[in-house]
C-alpha cells in the first residue's frame, strides 16, 4: 500500500506476515483525547477521525474516549467487545496525560486489566505528522494562488509546551528537525504557550517576509482559536470565516498566516492506522 502526502510526500507500506495476523484477530480501538469541559466542539476532530476509521476494513470496533468530558477512558473500553484492544492516544507529545493520566484512568477502572489492553505510542509524535505539518504550511502559503515551496516561508510549529515537562517539548523539536533535514534551505522553530521560545516571539525571531504557523495541537479549543492567534498579533478581522481557525494578514510588515490544527488533517487517520499496526505487529512503519 503507497499513501501519498498532499504535497509530494510518499509513505510505503509494506504489509508482512505479522501484519496479516494481526488483521485477522478480532480488533477494538479506542481513541483517547483531552476533550474539554469548556471549548464546545473540541472534540469534534476526534469523531471525525473515528468515522473514517469505521469506514475502512482495518478494525471491529471503533470508540472514542476523553479525559475532561464523556465518554471517559474506562466507559469507552468497557463498551468494546473485542479480544485485542488497543488505546491510541490522540495527544501530540509524549508529557504528563500520555505518561500519568491514561495510565491511571485505565488502572482505577474497574474489570480492566493491564493484560487486556495495550496503549500505542502518541499520534503526534509519529515522523509522518511532519508531512502533515508540511502539506498545512504549503496549503496555507498557496492558498492565494502564491507559488512557494517550504524554501520560500519560515515556518513556526506552535506546540503547548510545559516548562515542569522537559519531554512535552520534544514532539514540536523532532518535527523542527526533520523539516530542516528534508528541506536545507527551510526555516522552522517551535514555539511554544508555556515555556521559552514563547508564541509572542515569532515574528521576532523568524526573518522571512512570508510566515506560516501550524499549530501543533489535536481540535479547535481556546488555546487554538483565541490564544494562539491573538499572540501572533491577529484581530478577528485576520481571520478567513468562522468556520475555521484559519487567519491570514500582515502583521509589523510581514505576510503571516495561520493554519488548521494538525488534529483536524483527514490524513491524521492514516497514523491512527499505522500506530496500532506498528505496536501489534512490532514493526515500526511511521
Amino acid at each position: 500500500m503507497t499513501e501519498s502526502s498532499p504535497h509530494g510526500y510518499r509513505h510505503q507500506y509494506r504489509p508482512t506476515n505479522s501484519t496479516t495476523r494481526a488483521l485477522e484477530r478480532d480488533l477494538a480501538v479506542v481513541l483517547a483525547a483531552h476533550g474539554s469541559s469548556r471549548s464546545r466542539g473540541s472534540g469534534d476532530p476526534v469523531y471525525a477521525h473515528a468515522r473514517r476509521l469505521r469506514e475502512r476494513p482495518v478494525f471491529d470496533e471503533v470508540r472514542v474516549s476523553f479525559w475532561q468530558e464523556e465518554p471517559s477512558f474506562a466507559e469507552a473500553l468497557r463498551a468494546t467487545t473485542a479480544t485485542h484492544r488497543f488505546v491510541v492516544p490522540l495527544f501530540v507529545s509524549e508529557g504528563y496525560f500520555t505518561r500519568t493520566v491514561l495510565p491511571r484512568e485505565l488502572d482505577a477502572a474497574p474489570n480492566i486489566t493491564v493484560d487486556d489492553v495495550t496503549i500505542t505510542r502518541p499520534v503526534g509524535t509519529a515522523p509522518a505528522v511532519t508531512d502533515l505539518i508540511a502539506s498545512r504550511a504549503l496549503e496555507a502559503c498557496r492558498a492565494d494562488d502564491t507559488v512557494c515551496d517550504l524554501s520560500d516561508v519560515a515556518v513556526a510549529i506552535i506546540a503547548h509546551g510545559a516548562e515542569n515537562d522537559p519531554r512535552s517539548a520534544v514532539a514540536a523539536t523532532d518535527h523542527v528537525e526533520r523539516l530542516r533535514r528534508r528541506n536545507p534551505k527551510a526555516v522552522s522553530e517551535a514555539f511554544y504557550l508555556e515555556e521559552p521560545p514563547y508564541v509572542s516571539e515569532v515574528l521576532k525571531s523568524l526573518d522571512r517576509q512570508q510566515i506560516v504557523a501550524v499549530p501543533l495541537f489535536v481540535g479547535r479549543g481556546d488555546h487554538v482559536t483565541t490564544d494562539v492567534p491573538e499572540l501572533l498579533g491577529f484581530d478577528h478581522a485576520h481571520r478567513i470565516d468562522d468556520t475555521t481557525t484559519t487567519h491570514v494578514g500582515e502583521i509589523d510588515g510581514r505576510n503571516v498566516r495561520y493554519t488548521e490544527p494538525i488534529g483536524t488533517h483527514p490524513a491524521l487517520a492514516d497514523v491512527i492506522v499505522r500506530r496500532v499496526l506498528e505496536t501489534a505487529t512490532g514493526v515500526n512503519g511511521s
